[in-house]
């Protein structure tokens, strides 16, 4: 009976055979995760920052010791800065407007402590665009669980806005000018012309009822870690295509703040005594700007690189273009340094408590 049992009991299973990768295979993913992880990235940035500044000061493109000498006339200076100040009530609004689009309704109070806050940290994180991060929490913090997903999408499209209104400002020039004032800038007039052309069809496919409704595309997000998560997201994204008078409001906005960056940076050149041509710098500037948010704590390296480069455009020499975005630089580091009251102080805005009663938000 025995031997009956024996013959009728299935065999072990054999273990799989287990195929280890090859060192050369193993290591590949390992390194691309190790270089690919936010603090090399983080380090990537910070060392291309400085190198290129260290470069432009060694070849002469950034001479210091002549934005020293200029640096005379301070009232200009400090009216660049004054300048700037209005662009954070802009931004604020724009994200009042937003949020209240978004059917997350805030007051200005709150929204402008929030602006001043990301501010600060855009030049106290060495990321330009850390700022953004921040915010994400605090906004985050401030509304339900079921509206958080609404809360990062907010300032998400806050950012996105505000580079779009860079080149539709540009856009908007280029249109107004006319082609003999374009001078030697054709080249750029048309790449702006294609990149806001190019923005506003990837808006409407992203955003078009057919890839809302794809199987195809819910099965991607699916497959996605967090895909959950992302789909709200983008159900929320999709959906600013039934409010364009929300885009156009905050558009708008984004074109008016940005067109104060563009004086401050005009009222600066009179400072420093640097003859520029504005109605060439209303093109090339919003350009100009958009490098910046590649830059370190706020700009600085990649802006004044870009600035060296297309300086000729505006009537000055590459040298005194990096001398200008770097003296441009240091005036938005200043202001930026007033979000820093706001979040020590910054009250109910900087607490993690809900927003209850939108109306008497303080």
């Amino acid at each position: 009976m025995s031997e009956v049992q024996a013959d009728t009991q299935p065999a072990p299973e054999q273990p799989p055979h287990i195929v280890r990768p090859t060192a050369a295979e193993g290591a590949r993913p390992f390194v691309l995760r190790v270089l690919w992880h936010p603090r090399m990235r983080l380090f990537f940035k910070i060392s291309l920052a400085l190198g290129l500044l260290i470069w432009m000061v060694l070849s002469g493109k950034l001479d210091l010791k002549d934005l020293a000498d200029r640096s005379k006339d301070w009232a200009w200076i400090a009216f660049a800065g004054v300048v700037l100040l209005p662009c954070y009530l802009l931004a604020s609004l724009r994200f009042k407007v937003l949020l209240d689009g978004l059917d997350m309704p805030c007051s200005f109070g709150r929204a402008l402590t929030w602006t001043m806050i990301g501010s600060f940290f855009n030049v106290a994180l060495p990321s330009a665009t850390g700022g953004d991060v921040v915010k994400v929490v605090y906004v985050t913090g401030a509304y339900p669980r079921e509206k958080r997903a609404m809360a990062v999408l907010s300032v998400l499209v806050d950012r996105v806005v505000g580079l779009l209104g860079l080149f539709l400002l540009a856009f908007t020039v280029s249109v107004v000018v006319s082609e003999e004032g374009h001078g030697q800038m054709h080249g750029l007039v048309s790449l702006v012309r294609w990149l806001c052309l190019a923005a506003v069809l990837c808006f409407g496919l992203l955003t078009s009822k057919r890839l809302e409704s794809s199987a195809l595309r819910q099965r991607w997000f699916e497959a996605l870690p967090l895909g959950s998560k992302l789909e709200k997201l983008y159900m929320g994204f999709a959906g600013l295509r039934t409010r364009p008078k929300l885009m156009l409001a905050v558009l708008l906005l984004s074109m008016f703040n940005h067109s104060l960056l563009i004086t401050s940076y005009l009222v600066l050149a009179h400072g420093l005594h640097l003859p520029i041509h504005a109605s060439a710098s209303l093109i090339v500037l919003p350009m100009l700007f958009f490098s910046r948010t590649f830059g370190f704590a706020g700009g600085f390296g990649t802006g004044e690189a870009a600035a060296g480069a297309v300086a000729p455009l505006m009537g000055l020499d590459a040298g005194d273009g990096c001398l200008l975005m770097f003296g441009f630089n240091l005036v938005c580091f200043a202001v930026s340094l007033l979000g820093l009251p706001f979040y020590l102080f910054g009250g109910p805005a900087v607490q993690r408590g809900k927003i209850k009663d939108p109306e008497n938000d303080a």
